[in-house]
Order: C-alpha cells, then structure tokens, then sequence
C-alpha cells in the first residue's frame, strides 16, 4: 500500500481473498466445496468476475469492491467444480 495503489487484494485459493483500502480490511471466505475437480482457471474466473462486476456497475468504491470480490469467488467454486451432464 506504501507503493502507491488505493486498493489491494490478495487471493488466497481455497482461502478466500482480503481486500486492503486505507485503514479498512476485508476478508471474503473461499466457497466450501465438496470436491475440487480442476482448480485450473479459478484466478482467471475470479478475475473475470471481478472485473467483470466492477465494470457493469462502475462503481470501484470499497464497499463495491466487497461485493465484486464475492462475486468473483462464486464464479471461481463454477471454475473449479465438477459439472454433470443429465442427457
């Protein structure tokens, strides 16, 4: 934070993310699963959904951030899941 940006996040994989702004910590648990089929991909998706949120509503304040980081860690539990096909 001393570097220069307002906001960091740190993933943490099955650990959940922290995000850090200012004097404001906020810690988002990782969804408990089952069974973790391929984890391949999960940052990409936590990233994409993320972004992905902060973009529709363009709005990058902390307490938005809170919420992309939640949505980004839903879409990442789809990444890493096992999906079944009932044909």
């Amino acid at each position: 934070m001393q570097m220069g940006p307002d906001f960091l996040i740190i993933k943490k994989g099955e650990h959940g993310a922290l995000l850090f702004h200012k004097n404001a910590v906020f810690f988002a648990p990782a969804l408990p699963l089952e069974e973790v089929f391929d984890p391949t991909g999960a940052g990409d998706t936590f990233a994409g959904g993320f972004i992905g949120h902060l973009a529709k509503t363009k709005d990058i304040s902390f307490e938005n951030m809170k919420t992309a980081i939640i949505v980004g860690s839903a879409m990442a539990s789809f990444c890493v899941e096992k999906l079944d096909r009932k044909d």
